[in-house]
């Protein structure tokens, strides 16, 4: 409440809610299944891709339709391949969501104290390995180029 008079406009969003910024990009706030009821994941539509973040939520099988036709995936991915949270996404949920929703790119953040034990780069790298998707560990302060990216990438 304090910072409200220090931004020019702000928008009070819940899971199906959606904003359009301008002619060409849209936001729509996405469910997540968590024990904080106020937090939602989103999907951030352009005209060159669309991305998607998951934010802090177990896996539940609605989340594959909100996140269907993704370019890139930002998965909250606290918990390594073998470990199990009611609250948050292991990497095993990661290869299921990946598999289904088929991005071109996906990004792991969010990581916990086992996950980061384990090296979220091999995780990545297994990820990676049972989806045929590429797949990066986030890293503090790291940036991705996401036009350049997919004017690298070969047409199919």
């Amino acid at each position: 409440r304090r910072h409200k008079n220090q931004v020019q406009k702000y928008i009070v969003l819940s899971p199906g809610n959606k904003v359009k910024f301008g002619n060409d990009i849209e936001l729509n706030a996405t469910k997540t299944v968590h024990r904080d009821n106020s937090t939602f994941g989103f999907k951030l539509k352009t005209d060159k891709f669309k991305l998607g973040y998951t934010s802090d939520t177990s896996y539940f099988d609605e989340i594959i339709n909100e996140f269907k036709d993704c370019d890139i995936l930002v998965i909250n991915t606290m918990k390594p391949f073998g470990h199990r949270s009611h609250d948050h996404f292991s990497c095993d949920d990661c290869v299921n969501l990946i598999k289904n929703v088929k991005p071109k790119l996906a990004i792991i953040t969010h990581f916990g104290q086992k996950m980061i034990e384990l090296d979220p780069i091999v995780q990545a790298r297994e990820i990676q390995r049972k989806t045929d998707v590429q797949t990066i560990a986030a890293r503090d302060g790291m940036s991705v180029d996401l036009i350049n990216y997919f004017a690298s990438m070969p047409r199919k």
